[in-house]
Parts: C-alpha cells; sequence; structure tokens
C-alpha cells in the first residue's frame, strides 16, 4: 500500500484527471504550480510507473549516513546495562569519553528514542503527525474549501455551519447555518458562491457522504448522505470534486472555524441571536466583512479564476438530489417502504429505471427517459 501526504494525494489526483481528459494542463499547471512540461513529465511517468510516480526517487532508500546497526546494538547495551541510571546527555558523554563513541547527540538521542532507552528526566510530551504544507492557489476562484461544523453556535442547542473559502485567500465567501449537516446544505451554500462570484473550478472537500446511502428525508440524514449527488451537478459548471484524506489537509477551512468558534459566537451572543434566519443574517451581512479585513490574504495573481455565470441560467433547476428506482409490471416502485403508483401512461414503463429528483426547497420530479411523469394520489406501504 502506497502511503501519501496531502500534497501528493493532490498531484496524483489532478494527474489522474488530466490522463482522464476532466482538466486541462493549463488547469493543471494553475492547480499545482508547475510548468508545462513538468505536467507531461507527470503525465508520462503516471502512464508509464503508475501511481508510485508521486514518491520522489530516493523514498525508501537507506541514508548513507545512516548508523550501522553493528554501533547501534553496541550503544543499545551499553544504555541497558553500564549507563541504564544515567540520562542521556550524560551517558553521551561518558561513551564519548570512555567508550570511543564518536556519533552526534542528537543521533544518539534518535536511538534512545526509537528503543525507549534512558528516559530519566525526559519530558513527557505530545507530539502530532508531522504534515507537509500544501501550496496554496495563484489565483482566487480556482479552489474552493467546503465544510461543516456542528457547534452551540448560538442558543443552547447544536448546529452545523456550513462554510465555503477561497483557498487562494482564505477569504469566507459565503456560510449559512442549518439543523444539520446535509447535502442540501451544502448545495444552498455553492449555489450562492455561483451566484456571486461564478463558477470555480475545484471543490475541496472530505469524503463524508460519498459512501452514505440514498436518504429518504434529507434532515433525518446522516452526514451529507447521497454527496455524490452534488457531485453530479457541480461537473454540469465544469467543477471536478477532490477529497481530503485527513482533516490536517484541508486545515485552512478547520483554522477558519476556530476563529470563527471564539469571535461568531461571542458576537451572536452579545447580539441575542437565537434563531437560524438571525444568524445566517448577521453572519453574511455583517461578521464576514470583518474577517475577510482581519484574515484574509491577497492571492498571488490578482485576476480572476472565476467564470460568471449567465443571468438567464436559473441555479435552482441544476442543484437536487437523485435517486433511481426500478419500475414493476404494475407501474409502481417502492421507496422508503412506500409503493408509489404512476399515472396510467401511453407507454409501457415496466422494468424501466425512474429518476427521482428531490430539490432543496422540498419539489420532488419524477423522470423517466428524461420524460416528466406524475403519481397518482394513493400510495400504500409495503406489509
Amino acid at each position: 500500500m502506497l502511503s501519501m501526504n496531502s500534497s501528493e494525494q493532490l498531484e496524483l489526483d489532478v494527474i489522474n484527471k488530466v490522463n482522464s481528459n476532466k482538466i486541462t494542463i493549463k488547469q493543471a499547471m494553475q492547480i499545482l504550480n508547475k510548468s508545462e512540461s513538468t505536467i507531461y513529465r507527470k503525465l508520462s511517468k503516471l502512464r508509464n510507473e503508475g501511481v508510485s510516480f508521486v514518491k520522489h526517487g530516493n523514498c525508501n532508500k537507506t541514508p548513507k549516513n545512516k548508523t550501522c546497526s553493528t554501533l547501534e546494538a553496541k550503544i543499545i547495551d551499553l544504555c541497558k546495562n553500564k549507563y541504564k541510571n544515567y540520562n542521556r546527555v550524560h551517558a553521551w558523554e561518558e561513551m564519548s569519553s570512555n567508550e570511543g563513541l564518536d556519533l552526534p547527540l542528537n543521533t544518539f538521542k534518535n536511538i534512545c528514542k526509537r528503543n525507549n532507552l534512558l528516559m530519566k528526566n525526559v519530558k513527557s510530551k505530545r507530539r502530532s503527525k508531522p504534515r507537509h504544507r500544501r501550496r496554496r492557489m495563484k489565483q482566487k476562484g480556482i479552489m474552493i474549501q467546503l465544510d461543516g461544523s456542528p457547534h452551540r453556535w448560538f442558543g443552547r442547542k447544536k448546529t452545523c455551519l456550513v462554510i465555503a473559502i477561497d483557498d487562494a485567500t482564505s477569504d469566507p465567501l459565503y456560510g449559512e447555518f442549518s439543523p444539520t449537516e446535509t447535502t442540501f446544505a451544502c448545495m444552498n451554500v455553492i449555489k450562492k458562491v455561483l451566484n456571486k462570484f461564478g463558477a470555480f473550478q475545484i471543490l475541496y472537500t472530505d469524503k463524508a457522504g460519498i459512501f452514505g446511502k440514498d436518504p429518504i428525508n434529507h434532515f433525518d440524514a446522516v452526514k451529507r448522505s447521497g454527496f455524490s449527488s452534488l457531485q453530479e451537478c457541480l461537473l454540469k459548471f465544469d467543477i471536478n470534486t477532490i477529497h481530503a484524506q485527513s482533516p490536517e489537509a484541508k486545515g485552512r477551512v478547520e483554522r477558519c472555524f476556530k476563529t470563527l468558534q471564539d469571535r461568531l459566537v461571542a458576537e451572536m451572543e452579545t447580539y441575542n441571536i437565537r434563531t437560524i434566519e438571525e444568524a445566517n443574517r448577521y453572519l453574511n451581512d455583517v461578521y464576514l466583512k470583518k474577517h475577510r479585513e482581519n484574515f484574509a490574504i491577497e492571492a498571488k495573481d490578482q485576476k480572476l479564476a472565476f467564470t460568471k455565470i449567465l443571468p438567464s441560467i436559473n441555479l435552482d433547476e441544476f442543484f437536487y438530489m437523485k435517486q433511481t428506482r426500478k419500475i414493476k409490471n404494475d407501474h409502481t416502485f417502492s421507496l422508503g417502504n412506500i409503493i408509489y403508483d404512476i399515472e396510467t401512461y401511453e407507454k409501457n414503463l415496466s422494468g424501466k429505471e425512474i429518476e427521482i429528483r428531490s430539490y432543496p426547497c422540498g419539489k420532488v420530479i419524477y423522470f423517466v427517459d428524461d420524460e416528466e411523469v406524475r403519481l397518482k394520489e394513493e400510495k400504500e406501504a409495503v406489509s
């Protein structure tokens, strides 16, 4: 199994998308901050070597300056016996003087750490896993990070804030509170971003919901259930989705939430905000402007990468949750332990799939072969 850090994961995902013609070479150059020749070279390596091309050639090779196993075994024996009551610095000094040890102090300490030796006077310190920082995008509008944070933002009950920030500037473009973190809540935030700024190129988010089952009622569903429906909707605007492999990989939006949980909560408590409607209004009309001035940074390239969307396009028609069911011989189908009956239709629909489109506003429309069909009012519970 190949282990990759967040930068390598992004590089692999982008080069794979270039290879499958989902994005262009120019877009890959912007995302990875690499030259055209580098992108072509990595594309060639992907085709010849597979996914291992993301690893450096020296990866997993033994360094030339590695301490030999014989010397390390000798040090371990001395630490366990002759110098077992010494601290590490004292033992290193004595071994250098008495045993002819020619080894840097840090190398000696590392040997002791690996083998849990000479723990005297060693303070216990919790250390996080080392991470590799991923560079920001050069332009605003290339990558948008999306995430949700359940928290007691206002009042006594927890609500979820879904927010979208620009990767190049850490600018929070839009946020919205909802009872839970659902795919519909994410759709509402993305629609607002598309309406205000235009289409971006990449949505960067975690894996929550991509393996979830299709919900019957999205408010009762698990976290972001049916998120793949949103990915399909975004492809209509040439927006690709990349999934972060860990919370640290989307650290910019995580740090944004940390700041919001400190400042926004305090301000909403001051102004006695108690409802979702009031919180959404205060967040987007008042708070985000101040947050942007204090914490957003300038993009390296001031040219915007957003693609404007025509005012004639109704985004509400493009964003919906999709489910499919097979139509039975009697022109019925079951959904959520309920049998639905299709209205009398000239054609025989038995055996075909019916597509159920659920919209954030609560509207549900049914399609067979891209033609809308209607249901009878009567419905029957599955016994």
